[in-house]
């Protein structure tokens, strides 16, 4: 579902779908996305970590249901975070990590 909510983005920006869906980084993302969970606040991963993907993280209040949240980030995405709108429009192969803890989703995307 979180490809085809990337992908709904992408093709209201006119862009084509992203093509790939890396599990063994959304595993490194996760990762992340826990450790800002326990640090309670969002933080991007040192450059050495992140070995040539660019990545996105974002804190956000739950809104009851996942699409809705996400659909709401990336609406955030889009028109706040501008450098991080063209990260999500330009990568293709993609790996995300997603948690929900006390009423907060907290996210990392990487990609390249």
């Amino acid at each position: 579902m979180f490809l085809s909510l990337i992908n709904e983005f992408r093709q209201i920006n006119n862009r084509e779908p992203a093509r790939y869906l890396n599990k063994i980084l959304d595993d490194y993302c996760l990762a992340h996305t826990l450790a800002m969970v326990n640090r309670n606040g969002i933080y991007h991963a040192p450059a050495c970590y992140l070995d040539g993907y660019a990545e996105i993280v974002g804190c956000y209040d739950y809104l009851g249901n996942f699409e809705d949240t996400i659909r709401f980030f990336l609406s955030e995405l889009g028109s706040k975070y501008p450098e991080h709108k063209k990260i999500l429009l330009d990568i293709q192969e993609i790996g995300y990590g997603i948690m929900v803890h006390q009423g907060r989703l907290y996210i990392t995307i990487r990609g390249r």
